[in-house]
C-alpha cells in the first residue's frame, strides 16, 4: 500500500513538466515561489527531500539566488503547483516543524538520576575536565541503572554480557536500539562494548539530545565526531544547547553528514563542522564530503593537534581548521 508520501511524489512526477530524481531520497523541481530560471525552463533549483520513513514530512529547499524558500510539503505548497492529493491535510497536521535528535521509538527508557560521587560521574567529569549539570546528564542519555534496560532486550544472550554499572558508564544510541558502554581501566582493546537492545535496520549513531526548528532562518551548527567522548567534549567546550551533535561511532564521518541531511538539516543557514581523529587523512575526507558542500552554508574539518582526538579537557585541545 502506497504511503501519502509516495502519492505526493507520484502526483508531482505526473503533473510537473520538470521533475528530476536525483537519488533515492532527493528530487528536483522548479521553484513555485521564485519562478526559478527564466532563461532555461529545464533548470530546476528546488530540492525535495523524502526519506523512507512514512511518518516524516517531505521537505523542500530552493537554492536559486536569494530565494531560499524552505519548508514541508503541505496542502498550501501543492496548491501553488495546482496539484491535489487526498489526505495531505491530515498527514501534515500531524507533523511538526521541529526535529529532535532523539526519535520516538517503541521504547521509552528511564535512564534514572545520577548518583553523586558515583564512579560514572567521576570518570566523565575527569575525562571532560568539567563539572556537569543535571540537564547535561539528561541530554547525554546516560544509563545509570542497567536494570532499566533489561525489560527491552529482545536477545536473551545479551543479558549475560551486560556490563556492571560499577565498572563502566553506558549511553543510549540515537534510536535507543544500542547500549554504548565505556569500560573503566587501561585495556586499549576492551574499552568500548556495544549491546543490542532490540533489532534495528538503521545505522546507529550517538547524539546529544536537542531540538531544532527546521525552518528557522537562524544559523544552525551541526557538529560531527567519531566517538561519544569526542562529541561530549565538543558540546561542553565549543557548543551550545541549540546545536546538533552527532557521533558516527566510527571513522566514516560522511555518514554523519548524510544523517544530518536525512533529518532535514540542510540549507544556507546550516554550518557543518567535522571533528576528526588524528589518524584520519584530512585530504581524503575533504574529497568525500565535498559533494555535500552545496547543501550547506559551509563545511569545515577540524583536527586537535594536541591529542589523538577531542575526548579531552579544553587544556588539551588546540584546533586546526580546514575549509571544504
Amino acid at each position: 500500500m502506497s504511503s501519502i508520501k509516495d502519492k505526493i511524489l507520484h502526483a508531482l512526477e505526473n503533473n510537473l513538466d520538470v521533475f528530476y530524481r536525483v537519488s533515492d531520497i532527493r528530487y528536483r523541481i522548479r521553484c513555485p515561489f521564485c519562478g526559478d530560471s527564466q532563461n532555461d525552463y529545464r533548470k530546476a533549483h528546488m530540492y525535495l527531500l523524502s526519506d523512507s520513513n512514512p511518518n516524516t514530512p517531505i521537505l523542500y529547499y530552493c537554492f536559486k539566488g536569494n530565494c531560499g524558500a524552505k519548508g514541508k510539503v503541505d496542502k498550501e505548497f501543492l496548491d501553488r503547483l495546482k496539484i491535489k492529493v487526498d489526505g495531505i491535510e491530515e498527514f501534515t497536521n500531524k507533523r511538526y516543524n521541529k526535529i529532535s535528535n532523539i526519535q520516538k521509538t517503541k521504547i521509552d527508557l528511564i535512564t534514572g538520576a545520577p548518583i553523586p560521587n558515583s564512579p560514572q560521574i567521576k570518570y566523565i567529569e575527569n575525562r571532560l575536565g568539567k563539572g556537569l549539570s543535571l540537564d547535561d546528564y539528561n541530554r547525554f542519555k546516560i544509563v545509570w541503572n542497567m536494570e532499566t534496560v533489561v525489560p527491552y532486550i529482545t536477545d536473551q544472550r545479551v543479558l549475560h554480557t551486560l556490563p556492571s554499572n560499577q565498572k563502566s558508564i553506558s549511553f543510549l544510541s540515537e534510536d535507543k536500539s544500542l547500549l554504548l558502554t565505556r569500560m573503566f581501566g587501561d585495556n586499549e582493546y576492551d574499552r568500548w562494548k556495544k549491546s543490542k537492545i532490540y533489532p534495528s535496520e538503521n545505522r546507529s549513531f550517538y547524539t546529544i539530545q536537542s531540538e531544532i526548528d527546521l525552518f528557522t532562518s537562524d544559523e544552525i551548527m551541526v557538529n560531527i565526531s567519531e566517538g561519544v567522548f569526542d562529541i561530549l567534549s565538543i558540546y561542553k567546550n565549543f557548543g551550545s544547547p541549540q546545536g546538533i551533535y552527532i557521533a558516527c561511532l566510527g571513522a566514516d564521518y560522511d555518514s554523519g553528514v548524510q544523517f544530518a541531511i536525512h533529518k532535514g538539516l540542510l540549507g544556507k543557514n546550516v554550518i557543518v563542522r567535522i571533528y576528526i581523529d588524528n589518524n584520519i587523512d584530512e585530504k581524503l575526507l575533504r574529497k568525500r564530503v565535498r559533494r555535500y558542500r552545496w547543501l550547506f552554508k559551509s563545511i569545515t574539518i577540524i583536527r586537535n593537534i594536541k591529542a589523538k582526538d577531542f575526548g579531552f579537557p579544553i587544556e588539551q585541545i588546540e584546533c586546526v581548521e580546514y575549509r571544504v
